[in-house]
């Protein structure tokens, strides 16, 4: 089956976040809004008519996740993946940051070192500091191609934290971390005895041929010490129903998951999250490929125009995921003046680059998620911006 993704939706006045919150966030709601992490694709119809499907028992009462719930995830990280899993591994968070807050509180305790990878997923630097953590940063650099990892810093770093959370893919990089450096990153965790807890809800959406690898999937002793985390939403857009969930393949580590979980009783199942779940491993390969590469096409699309139009704009391509990484550094503005320059000249509702970390002074997330024809607007109304401040000359 071939599916429209061009297919324009109107999702105003829907209490979406990305629409009917750019107030609050912006000051106006005159922005073209390219800043959530959601795509503006429709949830696909095999996801839809299994809820409608649902919907048809007249009771939405207490359930829970039966086998075919934990086998379509078994399949799914098998077939995409190549990681053989077991059913008594998976567990149910209500969302992969809440995961993570579960995670980090199963195998840390206050006043313990976390170590992430800057410019990094902002909710990062915020569960460490409300849990009352410390802030460790192994800062990855860009060589004009690539965001890449410093081991040199990583290797010292990671001798005096309890806990290393990872992104892979890479938010907002867009790197998919190779099976050396995870490797490598792995073996010096175990060496030192850091628990791993993984942020992989971004693994479906891997571009340009390149392969996710689960860090756990690397060894038992790698396997061990990791929390693995993830979620459909990102890649089949129902980030609005509960369905991520976690994979701990040590028996004592999943005990002191699960203990912070029951603390709060979160483990009773949401109906129709499982039943989104499901339908989306189980029927949408098909769709995840085509979405996928009109993804691929709307990222080309940028930097082409990017490098054509607006040179003094880098954009490094993306492994995975629907973001692009801008680097206006080459425009001169500090970070005030950059603000301005897109939320006021270009009218683009993009994320800050400081809100990732120090070495996130001087770029912008994009979201490339949408219809290709909102693509070439925000591309338009950029360079408007960018040509009548001068910056062509």
């Amino acid at each position: 089956m071939k599916y429209n993704f061009n297919k324009e939706v109107n999702r105003k006045e829907s209490d979406c976040l990305k629409h009917d919150k750019m107030m609050d966030f912006f000051g106006t709601d005159n922005l073209l809004p390219l800043w959530v992490a959601d795509t503006d694709f429709e949830t696909p119809d095999f996801i839809i008519e299994a809820i409608k499907n649902r919907l048809s028992h007249p009771v939405l009462g207490y359930s829970y996740r039966n086998d075919c719930y934990y086998d379509s995830i078994i399949n799914w990280t098998k077939m995409r993946n190549g990681w053989d899993i077991k059913k008594e591994w998976i567990g149910f968070t209500p969302g992969v940051v809440t995961g993570i807050a579960f995670a980090l509180n199963a195998v840390s305790k206050i006043g313990d070192r976390i170590l992430i990878q800057p410019p990094v997923y902002t909710p990062f630097f915020q569960l460490i500091d409300q849990n009352e953590r410390v802030l460790v940063e192994n800062k990855m650099k860009c060589d004009g191609e690539r965001w890449n990892i410093d081991f040199e810093d990583f290797e010292e770093k990671i001798k005096d934290v309890k806990a290393f959370i990872m992104c892979n893919p890479h938010n907002p990089t867009g790197r998919v971390f190779t099976r050396e450096e995870l490797t490598r990153m792995g073996e010096l965790c175990v060496k030192h005895d850091v628990y791993i807890i993984s942020d992989e809800i971004h693994s479906d959406l891997t571009l340009y041929g390149n392969q996710h690898i689960n860090i756990a999937s690397l060894s038992k002793a790698i396997a061990d010490m990791t929390i693995t985390i993830s979620a459909p939403s990102k890649t089949f857009n129902i980030a609005g129903l509960a369905t991520s969930y976690s994979i701990v393949s040590n028996p004592e580590l999943k005990a002191k998951l699960d203990e912070q979980k029951t603390k709060l009783h979160i483990e009773e199942a949401s109906v129709l999250g499982a039943v989104a779940l499901q339908a989306a491993f189980e029927n949408g390969a098909d769709w995840l490929d085509q979405c996928n590469e009109y993804i691929t096409k709307n990222i080309d699309y940028v930097i082409e125009y990017v490098n054509e139009n607006m040179p003094k704009i880098k954009v490094c391509r993306p492994e995975a995921t629907f973001l692009l990484w801008l680097d206006m550094s080459g425009l001169g503005y500090k970070t005030e003046k950059l603000n301005n320059f897109i939320y006021k000249n270009a009218k683009l509702a993009l994320n800050k680059g400081l809100d990732y970390g120090s070495n996130g002074v001087g770029h912008m997330r994009i979201n490339v998620g949408t219809q290709h024809k909102m693509i070439v607007q925000a591309l338009e109304q950029l360079r408007f911006a960018y040509i009548s401040a001068g910056l062509d000359g």
